[in-house]
C-alpha cells in the first residue's frame, strides 16, 4: 500500500484538519478515516494540494492510503472578463489553473451524471461505498445495500485490485439532486491509480461492471467539448485530460439555472427579502404566504418538476414564519392593551419608550422587536398595521432549518 507521505504532506493535512478546512471522520467499526474539504474551505476558496486531494481520501490507522478519489475539480464558466474555474460556493475559487489550461490537449470527455460520488472500499472483506465525506451517510448506506444486492461479484472483483480506487455516481429518487432518474442505481465513472493519482477510464475495465457506465461524448479535447450543443435533461460533461491528472466540469446553462432556483432558498435569501420588502403587520395578517414575494420563493421557476421541494418550502414558510408571526402579533396586541391600561401611552415619548422597555424586561416578553415597533407606531400616531415586522421575522428565520439534505 502507499503511505500518505508519498502523495501529500501529512503535516499539512493535520494543519488543514485543525483549521477546519478538512474534515476527518472515523469509520464506526474499522480503523479507517475519511477526509474531505469543508464548506469553510469552499467558501474561502482555500484550495491547495491537500484540500483538493481530500475529496473522500481514506487512510488506515497506519497512514496507508486505502482509497484515493480524484482530486477536487472545478466548473469552467465564461464571464465577460474571460474564462473562470469555480464551484457551487465560490464561482471564482481557483483561477490559477486557467493560465495553464490547454483547450486542445487530448482528453476523455464523458457525460456528467447528477448524483453523489461513491467511493468503493473494503469493509472487512465486503465491498462498501462511502460518499466523499462520510462512511455512514444516508446515501452511503443506501447504495452499499444496492451494490451488494445487484453487483456483489463485480464490486468484490474490483476490491482485489488494491492499487486502484473505483469511483461511482449514486443516482435515483433516493438521491435526487436536480435531474430525475427513474430508478436508484450505481453508475461506474472510472478509477484512479492510487500511486500516481492518474485517471483511468471505464474502458480500462471493459466488461467488469454490469451496471450503468458513464457515457463517452463525441469530443476529444476541451475545445471540442465546448462546441457540442446542450442536451435535454442533462447536467453537462466532464473533461479529463489524458496527459495529466486534471479534470474540468462543463455544466449546461439550463441545468445551472434550475440548480440555482432549487438551492437559492436560504436563510440569507429570506433575510434579504424581508429587508428589501419592508414586511408589515398587515402583510402577515392579511396576505401571509400569499404575499407575491413569498409565493415566488415557494413556486420557484421549474417547481412543477420538484413538487417535494415546493411542498417543503410551503411548510417552512407557513409553519415556520407566517403562523408564528401571526401568534406573535396576537400576543403583542394583548401586551399593547395591557400597556395602554397602565397609562404608558399617555406619557411623553421618551418616558413611554422607557416604560415599554421596563415592562418587557420585567415580564420577559418574547417578541421584543415587534412590541417596540408597535409601541413606537402608537406613540407617533401611525397605523399599527403599517409597523414593520422585519426584526421579528429575522429572528424566526434564524431559527428555521432551511438546509436541504447534503449530497
Amino acid at each position: 500500500m502507499i503511505d500518505i507521505d508519498e502523495i501529500l504532506d501529512a503535516d499539512k493535512l493535520a494543519a488543514m484538519v485543525a483549521e477546519g478546512m478538512v474534515s476527518a471522520r472515523p469509520h464506526p467499526r474499522l480503523s479507517l478515516t475519511i477526509y474531505c474539504y469543508t464548506k469553510k474551505a469552499q467558501s474561502l476558496g482555500a484550495w491547495n494540494s491537500v484540500t483538493k486531494a481530500c475529496r473522500g481520501l481514506i487512510l488506515d490507522a497506519n497512514g496507508q492510503v486505502v482509497a484515493r478519489p480524484w482530486a477536487k475539480f472545478f466548473t469552467l464558466q465564461q464571464h465577460e472578463s474571460g474564462w473562470h474555474l469555480g464551484d457551487e460556493e465560490n464561482e471564482q475559487s481557483d483561477d490559477s489553473e486557467i493560465a495553464t489550461l490547454d483547450f486542445d490537449a487530448p482528453a476523455d470527455v464523458t457525460d456528467k451524471i447528477d448524483g453523489s460520488l461513491g467511493i468503493l472500499y473494503d469493509d472487512d472483506g465486503a465491498p462498501a461505498l462511502a460518499t466523499k465525506g462520510a462512511f455512514t451517510s444516508d446515501q452511503a448506506l443506501r447504495y452499499t445495500k444496492i451494490m451488494r444486492e445487484r453487483y456483489l461479484d463485480a464490486a468484490t472483483a474490483m476490491l482485489r485490485d488494491t492499487a486502484t480506487t473505483f469511483l461511482f455516481e449514486l443516482i435515483g429518487p433516493g438521491n435526487r439532486i436536480v435531474l430525475a432518474y427513474p430508478d436508484d442505481d450505481i453508475v461506474f465513472l472510472g478509477a484512479v491509480d492510487i500511486a500516481t493519482g492518474q485517471y483511468r477510464p471505464t474502458s480500462d475495465f471493459a466488461g467488469l461492471w454490469p451496471g450503468p457506465v458513464s457515457q463517452p461524448m463525441p469530443a476529444h479535447s476541451l475545445r471540442e467539448a465546448l462546441a457540442l450543443p446542450p442536451r435535454p435533461d442533462k447536467e453537462g460533461m466532464v473533461v479529463r485530460f489524458l496527459d495529466e491528472s486534471r479534470q474540468i466540469k462543463i455544466k449546461q446553462q439550463d441545468y445551472l439555472a434550475l440548480h440555482r432556483a432549487i438551492f437559492s432558498f436560504s436563510a440569507r435569501g429570506l433575510r434579504d427579502w424581508v429587508r428589501q420588502n419592508e414586511i408589515t403587520v398587515a402583510d402577515i395578517v392579511l396576505r401571509g404566504a400569499d404575499h407575491p414575494g413569498l409565493r415566488e420563493m415557494i413556486k420557484f421557476p421549474g417547481h412543477e418538476r420538484f413538487p417535494a421541494e415546493s411542498e417543503r418550502r410551503e411548510r417552512l414558510v407557513v409553519g415556520g414564519l407566517i403562523e408564528p408571526m401571526r401568534r406573535a402579533i396576537t400576543e403583542a396586541d394583548k401586551a399593547m392593551a395591557t400597556l395602554d391600561g397602565a397609562g404608558v401611552f399617555s406619557l411623553d415619548y421618551k418616558d413611554a419608550k422607557r416604560a415599554v422597555a421596563a415592562w418587557i424586561n420585567e415580564t420577559r416578553f418574547p417578541h421584543r422587536p415587534l412590541l417596540f415597533k408597535l409601541a413606537d407606531a402608537r406613540l407617533k400616531g401611525e397605523p399599527l398595521e403599517a409597523a414593520s415586522v422585519a426584526a421579528e421575522l429575522t429572528n424566526l428565520i434564524d431559527r428555521l432549518r432551511l438546509e436541504r439534505e447534503a449530497h
